[in-house]
């Protein structure tokens, strides 16, 4: 295979990808609702082997199941699971912080910086969908900055299921506030060079996140 087939190829990989992820994510495609491969290739303009790499990336994630004379479908959500979803979270993204704090140098602690001032600055013009999508950036750069592959890979798969539960339950604009000052809590602790207190941020953080949603949880399910 030449270079311009590979590339061709993980295009029309990343295509399917990024459309059902994305559709999965904001609610377009419900839970439960089966996905058609021939449907989605049709769509998409895509063979069906693209469609089905996306199917497998998007299995390991979380975000679709594979079941017995259904095929794929949209992984269900579930009050039970949003409360594991959650409690796993918690446990990668405190380790993730006590990481940041012992590794981060000046041009990740930097990043995080520019995520915050972002995140007020796409709040302050009322852009709600985009503070969803900066606010999610945070914790992608709080996992990535741990310098732990192990730990990226699981805390991004999770944030992913987060991402489409908080879709769900509608982002919420009241909070936004709320959010912005724990990140920069976090980031204070990062900075300080002190794990046990950037830990006990996130912790925080996240256990404010689970005490507004959770209402929402048990209308949503």
């Amino acid at each position: 295979m030449s270079k311009g087939e590979s590339d061709t190829k993980k295009y029309k990989q990343a295509l399917a990808y990024e459309y059902l992820k994305n559709s999965i994510i904001t609610g377009r495609l419900p839970p439960e609702k089966q996905l058609v491969e021939r449907e989605i290739c049709e769509k998409l303009g895509l063979s069906r082997t693209p469609v089905r790499e996306a199917f497998r990336q998007l299995g390991s994630e979380g975000l679709v199941d594979f079941l017995p004379g259904c095929g794929v479908v949209v992984a269900s959500l579930t009050l039970e699971k949003a409360r594991q979803m959650y409690e796993l979270k918690q446990a990668l993204e405190c380790m993730a912080a006590q990481l940041c704090a012992q590794r981060s140098g000046e041009k990740e602690l930097e990043a995080m910086r520019e995520c915050i001032r972002l995140h007020e600055k796409v709040f302050a013009l009322g852009k709600m969908s985009m503070a969803a999508d900066v606010d999610l950036q945070f914790h992608v750069l709080l996992l990535e900055n741990a310098a732990s592959p192990m730990l990226e890979q699981a805390g991004k798969s999770l944030l992913l299921q987060a991402r489409r539960l908080s879709q769900l339950a509608v982002y919420d604009s009241d909070q936004t506030e709320s959010f912005i000052s724990q990140h920069r809590e976090i980031l204070s602790a990062i900075e300080s060079h002190e794990p046990d207190r950037a830990a006990a941020a996130v912790s925080a953080h996240i256990d404010f996140i689970r005490r507004f949603q959770r209402d929402r949880w048990e209308m949503l399910f």
